[in-house]
């Protein structure tokens, strides 16, 4: 696992190398008995292949900024928190929350999304 030096006190960490079993009710060799044997690393290249693109699909910066917007009515942000923004794709979520915190921590499975989210990080 690996957390580099971004801007905007966004550490990235790529967890899909770090999957654990433990929490699941099956291996990934067989699938439960009437589901679609699915994988965290299917998973995770499936938004690698969707990442360059993602922030321009249909609705996904509303789901953000709505996101964010609950957060902001429920939580009172402080300087003093630090906040992990666990799947968090390329980042519209943490972003948007650095400003308010002392600390964002990103975690994704998806190599290609955490590139987008470095990218934008620097231009942040």
């Amino acid at each position: 696992m690996t957390t580099p030096k971004i801007p905007k006190k966004l550490p990235i960490l790529n967890m899909a190398q770090q999957h654990h079993h433990a929490h699941h009710e099956h291996s990934h060799d067989q699938a439960p008995k009437g589901r679609k044997q699915e994988t965290c690393i299917d998973n995770a290249e499936y938004f690698d292949e969707q990442a360059k693109q993602w922030d321009e699909k249909p609705g996904i910066m509303d789901l953000a900024n709505n996101s964010v917007r609950a957060i902001q009515q429920r939580i009172t942000l402080r300087s003093d928190m630090d906040v992990l923004d666990f799947g968090c794709g390329t980042g519209n979520v943490g972003l948007q929350l650095a400003p308010h915190v002392r600390s964002v921590v990103g975690v994704d499975t998806s190599e290609g999304m955490i590139t987008v989210l470095k990218q934008k990080a620097e231009t942040v």
